[in-house]
């Protein structure tokens, strides 16, 4: 960004002022003539109307020459004004009319961002407990103290905490012993419901294996009785079939009677036959008779049996399934019982006490406070006796070296990158000029401040060398170094010139006098020199900076 030199206020020239006037009156003000006070008996003032009348005249006259006066003297310091600032604009005129130039040079350019900053420790630490409502029994440092890691710092007084370590103990203890006590009676109970379920599976299964038992001795009497009936009928079958037989030769013989004329020599033979054949098929039929009765009387036995083996298969199935809704319900009553346990022993858990043991117990081995870290006390916010609240104790700062905490604002930030070297100053460093380096760019903005809306960004510098003179919360003024060139051909910022399509040149002055334009691009710009490279443009070059002239005729224009 390039600056333009401001043209000062022009003064008047204190030679050309009036000088003032010794034990002169203010403007508009009557002194009294001396000595000229009435006196008794002479001067006396005339009637009352006259004089009225000539005070009247003396004022009114008094007035016109003040305000002649005072326009004269407004027109003369307006006159004096003009040809004053007349001069000046010449004499200014005049020499900037003489062109003025500067030369090119080569020379190590620095371009940064200054801002300012406070010095930090490298760690600040808030030394806290975790002991609300706790006495602190001993607190030995006070702000100014060098201590050192794993010092003790804070003891707390521990007595209330010890009580209540014992009281919990014991509470524990009673609710263990009446916790045994119980799963003992679950325990007992599981057992029990399991021994009598046991009990009620081997009765049912032992009625069961009965039932099976009858069941198969009236399977067999049935088959048995089954197989007896087949017998007898096979028995009958035959006399049956004998029956047949005797009945086919009786018919053989009434059809050889029937058909025997009268008279034939056989006739007796055939009636013979006839009466043998109805004996015998007579005997026949009886023989039938009777084997039909004993296979009846068979049958009659197996059907009986098989109701006294389809009632005993009945018993056995009843008995079957009841045994297994005995097995089902021990079952139930197993799971029962030992969930109920486990319930039981959900409710005679002691985790909540041991819980409280632990924490006393590490409450207990909290109640000495060592320093985190080495440095300096710089806060102290209780003293022995207090009762603690909550949060810091103490604060210690590690001041075995220090950094720079600075705020860059939002339009600089995007240059600033950690690793670039900056330059610091401070008030107790007096001129010595020492350097840090970026450590630390925050990405988010820092909270705003009330009324502003510009946004600011923590950035951190470390030092790099041990200074002595430095303490905590000193200013320190930084210029972080974006871009250093070295070498690089410079010209005043106001010798470069932007023409009307934004290009950018200079004018170098010629062996005549005469300025010829050479176009050129910036490379880098620092708070009055600009790098720039143009063909032609070398070291020594005469260029011509910006003429201030067309500021001084608008100031001519006005008067």
């Amino acid at each position: 960004m390039k600056h333009k030199e401001q043209l000062s206020e022009p003064k008047p020239n204190p030679q050309n002022a009036p000088a003032p006037q010794q034990n002169a009156a203010p403007q508009g003000s009557v002194v009294p003539p001396q000595g000229r006070g009435p006196v008794p008996g002479k001067n006396m003032p005339p009637a009352e109307g006259d004089v009225f009348s000539d005070l009247k005249k003396k004022k009114k006259k008094r007035g016109w020459i003040i305000a002649i006066v005072v326009t004269a003297v407004v027109i003369g310091l307006i006159v004096w004004l003009i040809l004053t600032v007349r001069q000046a604009m010449d004499t200014l005129s005049s020499s900037v009319s003489a062109e003025p130039t500067e030369t090119v040079t080569t020379r190590d350019l620095i371009q940064s961002v200054g801002t300012t900053g406070t010095v930090i420790s490298l760690e600040t630490v808030d030394v806290a407990a975790e002991l609300a409502g706790s006495k602190i029994e001993m607190l030995d440092v006070a702000v100014g103290d060098q201590v050192k890691a794993g010092d003790v710092l804070v003891r707390f007084d521990t007595e209330d905490l010890e009580e209540s370590l014992t009281d919990a103990q014991e509470a524990l203890e009673k609710t263990q012993k009446l916790n045994d006590l119980s799963k003992a009676a679950s325990n007992a109970s599981v057992s029990d419901t399991k021994r009598t379920t046991d009990y009620q599976i081997e009765t049912a299964a032992e009625s069961v294996a009965d039932a099976e038992e009858t069941m198969n001795n009236e399977q067999s009497k049935y088959d048995q009785l089954c197989s007896i009936y087949n017998g007898k009928q096979g028995a009958t079958d035959e006399a049956w079939r004998v029956y047949q037989e005797a009945l086919a030769k009786k018919d053989a013989a009434q059809n050889a009677l029937d058909e025997a004329p009268e008279g034939a020599e056989n006739l007796e033979e055939l009636r013979a036959a006839l009466e043998a054949a109805r004996l015998e098929a007579d005997a026949a039929d009886k023989a039938h008779q009777a084997a039909k009765a004993i296979s009846d009387a068979a049958a009659d036995a197996a059907n009986a049996q098989f109701f006294v083996l389809k009632s005993a298969t009945k018993a056995h199935h009843d008995l079957q399934r009841s045994y297994e809704q005995t097995v089902a319900n021990a079952q139930s009553s197993i799971t029962s019982a030992k969930n109920s346990r486990a319930t039981n022993e959900l409710s005679l858990s002691t985790d909540a006490q041991e819980k409280q043991i632990n924490t006393i117990e590490e409450q207990l081995g909290m109640s000495e406070v060592t320093a985190p870290i080495s440095g300096i006390v710089t806060a102290v916010n209780y003293k022995a006796g207090d009762k603690y609240a909550q949060g810091p104790i103490l604060t210690i700062q590690d001041t075995s070296a220090y950094r720079i905490r600075a705020y860059v604002s939002d339009y600089d930030i995007a240059d600033i990158a950690v690793g670039q070297k900056v330059l610091i100053k401070t008030r107790a460093t007096g001129n010595t000029e020492f350097e840090g380096v970026v450590s630390f760019v925050s990405p988010t903005a820092a909270p705003a401040v009330a009324g502003s809306s510009d946004a600011t960004y923590e950035v951190r510098i470390d030092i790099r060398e041990p200074q002595e003179r430095l303490r905590l919360d000193m200013a320190a003024s930084l210029s972080i170094i974006v871009d250093e060139h070295t070498g690089a051909l410079t010209v005043p910022y106001n010798a470069v010139q932007t023409a009307e399509d934004g290009s950018t040149f200079v004018e170098v002055k010629q062996a005549d006098g005469s300025f010829a334009t050479v176009p050129v691009t910036v490379i880098l710009e620092s708070n009055y020199y600009t790098e720039v490279a143009g063909e032609g443009l070398k070291e020594g070059d005469e260029v011509r900076t910006i003429s201030m002239t067309d500021d001084f005729d608008i100031y001519s224009e006005l008067f």
